[in-house]
């Protein structure tokens, strides 16, 4: 009797390591899940607070360049419709461009992801 006894109690010490183990690597890797959506969030609102300052420069930008435009040439019309075009233009690129733009959001997003690895080895 007292081998089993022995046995249950060793076996009940095992469980109680394997529980702690489980539930520090549960800690461990919600604590490695905050960090990487941390550090993404930081990287999406800085993205979209440039984003939205350089659309509201091109938007003065492109205002300022009609009336620019209009008076050199004479016609508001014909500045909007220069203005209009680059902006289309632009546009075009930015599609013909589309794999290496998103290519390069990866690579930037995985740098990301692999920098916080080699900081916890």
């Amino acid at each position: 009797m007292a081998l089993f006894d022995s046995l249950k109690e060793s076996l009940n010490e095992s469980w109680d390591h394997v529980e702690s183990y489980l539930n520090s690597s549960k800690k461990y890797y919600k604590l490695k899940a905050l960090a990487y959506s941390s550090m993404l969030m930081s990287f999406f609102v800085r993205l979209i607070l440039i984003s939205g300052l350089l659309c509201i420069a091109a938007f003065f930008g492109a205002v300022a360049g009609v009336f620019a435009l209009g008076e050199w040439m004479g016609s508001y019309i014909l500045g909007s419709l220069v203005v209009g075009l680059f902006f289309l233009l632009l546009a075009v690129i930015i599609l013909f461009f589309r794999g290496y733009i998103s290519n390069m959001i990866l690579r930037k997003i995985s740098k990301i992801f692999f920098e916080i690895e080699d900081h916890e080895e």
